[in-house]
């Protein structure tokens, strides 16, 4: 046995993800119910995830880079403004697949969620990310978390989608926006082709939810113990039943809001049951009275829940702001010093 496959088989034991099928849920509203055969791909699943942290614990970007599909477009989105990737795994920069700015990354409460047919698994984490602190000689543990859908090819779980993100309150979302200290994200999305039908069925549906057209939150969010739903806030985390009932992000950010999505990128699974969406949303807001225009970054989660064509639910929902590596140190230690990214090993050490 490797030693990353001994690290994670720890990991998997010590994290107790899950319970019986290995899945941390809320609500209920789904009927489906684990097979011997869904338990084990949730477990193996679980033993992917794992084994990747320990890899990049270790440095070993390579390894875990063979984890990611490479016969697909991927969606690679970090905390900072420019820590994006839409397009080819070979295209992407090896340092694309870090967790920065983590030397070590530990789950704490993994939740994993698989497709009716066992071929398509979403996962949220929240992580410790832990780093030295350069003044003091201590550990520090910074909360992250990191959503992700994977494909089953043969028999393995490739990474086809991953979020990583910080979460800010998004009272200090609005003001930072307004003092011109929100990061511009890198664009996340693609145009799609008018020819491809199911994506576009996806596009409209993840376009009508974002919209918060009544008749979309109703019909197109699931509210089972498949269901989440991350806005930018670190209390803002709705699981199961809670996920259909919370508050929409114009509500949350008040009288005078709107919010757009900007370009969206829609990968579609093998199964043509599953797909993950990547957009940049477009808020404008009033904040102290003065109107202020910010860039969130989303990723979603669907599922075709019945045989029409039009029928897509959302399960998942992550929505985040970027933040600058020296802000969020300057936030963990109370002071701002230098990008921390020299302190993350390199490959092999």
């Amino acid at each position: 046995m490797s030693t990353a496959v001994a690290i994670a088989a720890v990991l998997l034991l010590s994290c107790g993800a899950g319970g019986a099928n290995g899945v941390r849920g809320g609500g209920g509203g789904d009927t489906r119910q684990p097979t011997p055969d869904a338990i084990d791909l949730e477990r193996d699943l679980e033993a992917t995830v794992l084994e990747g942290y320990s890899q990049l614990s270790l440095g070993n970007l390579e390894a875990y880079g063979d984890t990611v599909a490479d016969d697909e477009p991927i969606v690679l989105i970090g905390i900072g403004p420019l820590d994006v990737h839409v397009g080819d795994k070979s295209a992407a920069k090896l340092d694309a697949f870090r967790i920065d700015p983590c030397v070590e990354v530990m789950s704490k409460n993994l939740e994993v969620h698989l497709s009716r047919d066992g071929s398509v698994g979403w996962t949220f984490d929240d992580v410790s990310c832990r780093l030295p602190d350069p003044f003091e000689g201590r550990t520090a543990s910074i909360p992250l978390r990191v959503t992700a859908v994977y494909q089953r090819q043969l028999d393995n779980w490739v990474m086809v989608a991953q979020h990583v993100s910080y979460g800010l309150p998004l009272e200090d979302v609005l003001i930072w926006a307004r003092a011109g200290r929100l990061p511009r994200p890198a664009a996340v999305g693609r145009r799609i082709e008018p020819s491809d039908g199911a994506r576009k069925l996806v596009r409209d549906a993840a376009v009508g939810v974002i919209s918060d057209r009544a008749r979309y939150r109703s019909r197109k969010i699931a509210g089972d113990e498949t269901s989440l739903l991350l806005w930018t806030g670190p209390s803002q985390e709705y699981h199961g039943a809670e996920v259909p009932k919370a508050p929409q992000l114009e509500e949350l950010i008040g009288d005078g809001s709107h919010v757009r999505a900007g370009g969206v990128y829609v990968g579609m699974a093998r199964n043509q049951q599953m797909a993950w969406i990547a957009t940049t949303l477009v808020v404008t807001a009033m904040v102290l009275d003065d109107p202020v225009t910010l860039r969130l970054r989303a990723t979603y989660v669907f599922e075709r829940r019945d045989d029409s064509p039009g029928l897509w639910t959302q399960v998942q929902a992550h929505v985040s702001a970027p933040i600058l590596h020296n802000e969020l140190t300057k936030r963990v230690f109370g002071l701002e010093i230098p990008d921390l990214s020299n302190l993350a090993p390199t490959p092999g050490e």
